[in-house]
């Protein structure tokens, strides 16, 4: 916490009768500072998974288990069908620790949450990956959002789990150009034509990467459940984000592809998670079509506008209050 310093006062010139004396900052007014700059945006935010690897242990997680990354829960778990999820000391941005496998790199939040819930609904998610396919094959590489218990630990994110998942991510549409378009399914198998998200929601709807280049992707997630028909709730995507890092992960950060409004939709896949919807943090890439390496994952909620509005109320109220009480000066 940076604290502004003041200068010493001449006492000679704060002398008498018509001097203008400092108002005096109130102890309760300091204290409600004090606790919005330590919280920050934590003040209605919850942390599903946060994690830039340098607090994992280097070696083999098993996916197939749920094999925790570290001993913080915000960390999260190896998931998915591969046993041998490494954490590398090097690799990641700007060479930090990073998350590998060449065929399916996959991590969950440790604990499932009810994406039901209407005290967190939106929920934003991001992280860096590598572009390096292994192959010339078409199609998705790279998503985030939820998923069931039955779709993460020993289940494949290519072509198992459709029904228990909604993720939104990339499908790479060429090999010439490595042309990507914003896209969504239940497994990266069935990212395609059909499930992308309409190009007239972006600025720039696709963007061609650059090999061994890094690229940060985020977004924001909503779930509208409807409680009277379950069949009938939506999701909403908003403030998607494509940046390229460079081949370092720390250059330029310019932006690729841009979400210019929000698109709600009723998706035929993740259709589990309308009745079913304690749901798990989920984020995967797939190595054959462009992803082997992810960093800098973070997948909380978004600040409610409300929460942090009451909180400076309570802020503006304390000091009237306390200024109040104070005693007037001659």
């Amino acid at each position: 916490m940076i604290v502004a310093r003041g200068k010493k006062i001449d006492s000679t010139k704060t002398k008498g009768p018509n001097v203008k004396r400092p108002i005096p900052i109130p102890d309760v007014l300091i204290g409600v500072l004090a606790l919005c700059m330590v919280a920050g945006l934590r003040v209605s935010a919850a942390v599903f998974a946060y994690n830039d690897f340098s607090a994992s242990a280097s070696g083999n997680y098993d996916g197939t288990k749920g094999q925790a990354l570290g001993a913080d829960p915000e960390l999260g778990n190896a998931t998915g069908l591969r046993f041998n999820i490494q954490v590398q000391n090097t690799g990641g941005v700007g060479n930090s620790p990073m998350l590998l496998h060449a065929d399916d790199v996959a991590m969950r939040a440790r604990e499932a949450f009810d994406i039901a819930s209407t005290t967190y609904p939106a929920v934003r998610f991001s992280l860096y990956f590598r572009f390096d396919p292994a192959e010339t094959l078409l199609g998705g590489f790279i998503g985030m959002g939820w998923a069931l218990s039955s779709a993460t630990d020993n289940r494949s994110p290519w072509n198992q789990g459709n029904d228990d998942r909604v993720l939104v991510g990339l499908r790479r549409t060429d090999n010439a150009n490595n042309t990507v378009r914003v896209s969504s399914g239940g497994q990266f198998q069935n990212f395609a034509t059909g499930t992308d998200i309409p190009a007239s929601y972006f600025d720039t709807p696709s963007a061609n990467l650059t090999l061994a280049n890094w690229y940060q992707m985020s977004f924001d997630l909503t779930f509208n459940y409807d409680s009277a028909t379950p069949a009938n709730s939506t999701w909403a995507l908003a403030n998607f984000v494509l940046r390229d890092w460079g081949a370092d992960g720390q250059t330029g950060g310019s932006t690729l592809i841009k979400q210019a409004s929000s698109y709600t939709w009723n998706p035929a896949f993740g259709i589990n998670l309308d009745s079913s919807h304690n749901a798990y943090a989920y984020i995967a890439g797939n190595g054959d079509r462009g992803v082997q390496r992810v960093d800098n994952v973070l997948v909380q909620t978004i600040p409610e506008p409300s929460a942090i509005g009451t909180v400076l109320t309570a802020l503006a109220s304390a000091a009237v209050i306390s200024l109040r009480r104070s005693p007037r000066r001659a």
